[in-house]
């Protein structure tokens, strides 16, 4: 049973390019990914068998892990061992990496593809060499709940528009190559798939919590559940325009916890919370000290204790599992308060003892 998730993708992949209706016929594997996700996974789980497939999926995860610690111990500006060592285990002690991994998940690879597409562009490389984050682009978009709005980050970038209008062309091709196998026209695809995210979408239950589908079925709302969703990546567009200038990893963690709530996710992807506590874990840093007791820090330390592994949606007995989720969807939005209103501060002054942030920026600096 182990990578059950990633067997799922597998048979998915295979069904698609072997002209297998995708969407409603097969109600033991019904999928929400769209064409172009498959179309991506198909070099990878296309022509293995399962049992190399997994071996493939558990190599390029390990690499994702190491590329997000490297990614988090440069941003938090970490400034010695036991400080690295901390930033290390933020990753590898929490539980959502290790639900993740178990599952089978797609999770940590988006999220490494995601957040170094951003940080490579934050670096305003001259050139040809800012296109180098297309692959990365592509790929995050293998699931594009996790990745959408780290990438309205990035097309808001100094250099960032064309580079992520030509990831969306070459992914709007690889939309049309996957709909040709498909018996279906490229419409109905669409609408199956957007009809097999409206029924996950309805779930209800302790496993679906802090994102907005979850509160719309809760409220019994049914008609379009997907237009909250679209509101809310809007009205995050328009706030990280205003506030573009802004230190690169607070829009990384704003970024971040938007993804983790604007649309269906479950306990694997609160992975992405690891990223605004880099943030706050930099804003401590700020502070001088990681032991301070700032709102940074209590902020870091609180999630910290919280997803320490095994976590406890599945630890606790009933009815603390509930109460286990609605404290964390009550502290992620206080990061996400608390996060916005130090990036809108900044737009005033320069709050930090830094005259350049870890990639050596004056005006994004904290």
């Amino acid at each position: 049973m182990g990578a059950v998730d990633l067997r799922l993708r597998y048979i998915e992949v295979h069904h698609w390019f072997a002209e297998i209706p995708a969407y409603g016929e097969n109600e033991e594997i019904p999928s929400a990914y769209p064409p172009a996700s498959f179309a991506i996974l198909w070099p990878l789980l296309g022509w293995l068998s399962f049992p190399a497939s997994r071996w493939l999926w558990a190599v390029t995860s390990i690499l994702a892990i190491l590329a997000i610690i490297r990614a988090f111990v440069q941003g938090s500006e970490a400034a010695n061992r036991i400080e690295r060592t901390l930033v290390a285990a933020v990753v590898i002690g929490t539980y959502p990496v290790g639900a993740a991994l178990g599952n089978g998940q797609l999770a940590i690879h988006v999220m490494a593809c995601a957040l170094w597409a951003v940080l490579r562009l934050a670096r305003q490389e001259p050139g040809i060499r800012r296109y180098l984050v297309v692959p990365l682009v592509v790929f995050s978009m293998v699931k594009p709940s996790s990745a959408l709005p780290f990438l309205v980050l990035a097309l808001f970038l100094p250099g960032g528009a064309l580079p992520i209008l030509l990831s969306a062309g070459i992914y709007l091709g690889l939309t049309f190559f996957a709909a040709a196998f498909q018996p279906a026209g490229l419409i109905s695809l669409l609408r199956g798939m957007a009809a097999e995210a409206n029924h996950l979408a309805g779930f209800k239950g302790t496993l679906h919590y802090a994102n907005l589908h979850a509160w719309v079925a809760e409220l019994g709302v049914r008609w379009f559940p997907m237009a909250p969703s679209i509101a809310v990546l809007l009205l995050f567009a328009g706030w990280v325009f205003q506030h573009r200038k802004c230190d690169i990893w607070l829009l990384l963690g704003l970024s971040a916890i938007v993804t983790r709530m604007w649309t269906y996710h479950r306990w694997y992807d609160d992975v992405l919370i690891l990223i605004p506590m880099i943030a706050l874990f930099r804003l401590m840093k700020a502070d001088g000290s990681i032991s301070s007791k700032s709102v940074p820090a209590i902020l870091f330390w609180s999630g910290l204790i919280t997803m320490l592994a095994p976590g406890g949606l599945y630890v606790l007995p009933a009815p603390l599992p509930r109460i286990y989720t609605a404290w964390e969807t009550l502290l992620w939005t206080a990061y996400l308060l608390f996060l916005a209103k130090t990036c809108m501060n900044s737009r005033l002054k320069i709050i930090g003892v830094r005259d350049t942030d870890a990639f050596g920026f004056q005006e994004n600096s904290i």
